[in-house]
């Protein structure tokens, strides 16, 4: 028998989102669809649910926090639907064993990510107003209230994003493909229209509208106004999706430096292979409001970043004025690390090995690297170090400092 390629010939996740969906329709519109309608729905959750039971038990796909969020609450919700003590009594062990890890370090494996702390918050808002049990709904408003708390430590009101580092992510605009904009709108109220944006997912907006956002009192101030300097530490244990099941668990560390319009970012100890995770990042503003942000990714020679790798490791930390990295490769293959930095008119810097001059930012850079190659694109830049097998070192440092003066008006 031929089985599909998973992420190749079909996505497994979205049996989670589809049967969340298919739970708010039928709580809130049962008796508004066609009786057959909803019979042919229980057929194809009774399968959905069962499947994605069946994906957890094996850890053969792992899950990352979003997925496992939805998963637990769809094998709660059609659990009790269906009277299936065997789904609620797994719904439970599952929510009991995630609450665990939560509060060990009160962080997510899927760290810090705009686009999938959206997803998270929807999911638990869910959870808070769908669930069927006290206990179930309890779990839900904790995690929920200790998410908030992990946003506002890492959120800038002053240039309105996230600071990195970010275990996966798309963009480093926290708008472009994320919903906390509209969880901040909701939040923070008229005025704050602009967050809510349409952008790819917007299509849980809906969703977000019933379920709405709880934030914790003592956390709404860090959200509308800049609370000052800080150094945000953060531990959290990764899900690494590429490893072996039972040894993907990964102890993490993220920095970031965050002041009134800089935010720099270092991510330590992630093993990821995930393209997505940005371990070395920064945010900031000149003093017209123009917003920049460089972040250090790889890619195999002449193909794209967003891509799955094995042999390259981050160690990467963040404090005041500085961003350190050290990158050791074990790999056969010719990779391409750069930094690339963004921003209105950025193809007019000044970038040389030693000393990047960008608006609003000035960074004196030491490397023991290769010389770079520096590609200018249009409000874009590389700054390219190639790693050659068996010619290039292993290793590679970069210390980033900042320096203040005149440049940074």
């Amino acid at each position: 028998m031929c089985l599909p390629t998973v992420w190749t010939s079909f996505d497994p996740n979205w049996r989670e989102f589809i049967s969340c969906a298919f739970a708010v329709i039928l709580e809130n519109w049962e008796s508004d669809l066609p009786a057959e309608l909803v019979a042919r729905m229980d057929v194809c959750m009774r399968k959905a649910v069962g499947a994605s039971i069946d994906r957890r038990l094996s850890d053969a796909i792992p899950m990352n926090t979003n997925i496992e969020l939805m998963h637990m609450f769809i094998c709660h919700y059609f659990g009790h639907r269906y009277g299936l003590e065997g789904w609620k009594e797994h719904a439970d062990r599952e929510a009991g064993k995630f609450y665990e890890a939560f509060t060990e370090f009160g962080s997510f494996a899927e760290f810090n990510t705009t686009t999938y702390y959206g997803v998270d918050l929807t999911v638990l808002g869910l959870w808070r107003k769908y669930g069927k049990t006290d206990d179930f709904k309890r779990i839900g408003r904790e995690v929920e209230q200790g998410l908030w708390a992990n946003i506002a430590l890492f959120y800038n009101p002053n240039l309105e994003n996230m600071s990195g580092p970010f275990s996966r992510a798309y963009e480093m605009e926290m708008r472009e493909h994320s919903s906390i904009g509209v969880f901040l709108y909701l939040a923070l109220g008229p005025g704050y229209e602009y967050l809510a944006g349409i952008n790819c997912e917007s299509e849980h907006d809906p969703m977000i509208a019933l379920v709405g956002a709880q934030v914790p009192p003592a956390v709404k101030p860090a959200l509308a106004t800049f609370q000052g300097e800080r150094l945000a530490v953060k531990r959290f244990r990764e899900q690494c999706e590429r490893d072996r099941p039972g040894a993907s668990m990964n102890l993490c560390t993220a920095t970031a430096w965050i002041e009134d319009s800089l935010m720099i970012g270092g991510m330590s100890g992630s093993r990821n292979t995930n393209g997505q995770m940005h371990p070395a990042t920064m945010h900031w503003q000149t003093g017209n409001g123009d917003k920049y942000y460089m972040r250090l990714i790889r890619r195999v020679a002449g193909k794209h970043w967003n891509t799955h790798l094995r042999g390259i490791v981050f160690d990467a930390h963040a404090e005041k004025d500085l961003l350190a990295v050290d990158v050791h490769f074990q790999t056969n293959a010719e990779i391409e690390l750069f930094f690339e930095i963004a921003g209105k008119h950025i193809q007019d810097a000044s970038i040389a090995p030693d000393l990047w001059t960008m608006p609003g930012l000035t960074c004196r850079v030491d490397a023991d690297a290769p010389a770079p190659e520096i590609n200018f694109f249009e409000n874009r830049v590389e700054v390219v170090y190639s790693y050659r097998p068996q010619v290039s070192s292993a290793n590679m440092r970069f210390a980033l400092r900042v320096e203040r003066g005149p440049a940074q008006d």
